[in-house]
């Protein structure tokens, strides 16, 4: 698929979380180690090689748009975290069977195929600048959801870039045989800290993720054109998004779509 430079949009790469809020964490985790780890927690804080190493392995698990809050020195300053803000939302059934989900706890073959398909669907998002959010296997399937207009990666073309990003995956996903569906609505929601201080979690609530949901599962009944009525899964988008990506790409029209939640189509 083109690159986003290819088309000319303004290109931000992910920035990484900001050392000292990676450096908390270390040390926090080496407060959480059982005692019998004890020596193990005196060499972290003693060896900068090995702090720095544990800093590196825990910005992986840190969503940037939580970085800046946890970086500051008032746990109190978490709250600013939380926010209403306009974005884009992708909820993706990556095609995986129920049965490659199962084994891949037990069989490294297909562990392998799970941990490709995620890749593929971490790049495709990343490379136009969106955030994984979470990942979940439940009675929908293998659902990934991903964000385009978190802090500090937004930008004014989120909904193109998050076409473009839904439209790579899709064709990466394909490569290696598995029959993505992807739903991708705009629309104001809530992004910041839910939980409590003993666990947390960076998350996005709204109408809008919602409807992503609903437009996922609309695009998973999609079949072939040629009459075979095999369900190839593809990219399914609300009405906004369309209306703001007009005339930059080529959108087909499926017709009105009740879906579950909504009065109206």
């Amino acid at each position: 698929a083109p690159s986003v430079e290819r088309r000319g949009l303004p290109y931000a790469r992910p920035r990484d979380a900001p050392l000292a809020h990676a450096r908390l964490l270390a040390r926090v985790a080496s407060r959480l180690s059982p005692p019998r780890a004890g020596r193990q927690c005196d060499a972290l804080q003693a060896d900068p090689q090995l702090e720095k190493l544990t800093e590196d392995r825990l910005k992986g698990y840190v969503p940037t748009a939580i970085a800046v809050a946890l970086s500051r020195a008032s746990r109190d300053d978490e709250k600013w975290a939380n926010e209403i803000r306009q974005m884009s939302t992708m909820f993706v059934n990556l095609g995986l069977q129920d049965k490659k989900m199962e084994d891949a706890r037990e069989y490294d073959a297909a562990l392998r195929i799970v941990d490709d398909a995620l890749i593929a669907c971490q790049l495709a998002v990343e490379s136009y600048d969106g955030s994984i959010n979470k990942f979940l296997f439940d009675d929908k399937g293998s659902t990934l959801i991903a964000c385009f207009g978190l802090p500090p990666n937004a930008h004014a073309d989120d909904p193109l870039r998050s076409v473009l990003a839904a439209l790579t995956l899709v064709a990466r996903l394909a490569s290696q045989g598995l029959p993505a569906s992807v739903g991708l609505t705009v629309g104001e929601v809530f992004c910041g800290i839910a939980g409590s201080t003993t666990r947390r979690e960076y998350t996005v609530l709204g109408d809008s993720v919602n409807l992503s949901a609903r437009l996922m599962q609309h695009a998973g009944t999609l079949k072939a054109a040629n009459g075979s009525g095999k369900k190839t899964g593809g990219v399914v988008c609300d009405d906004e998004t369309r209306r703001l990506c007009f005339g930059q790409i080529e959108f087909e029209a499926l017709g009105e779509v009740k879906v579950k939640g909504k009065e109206l189509p």
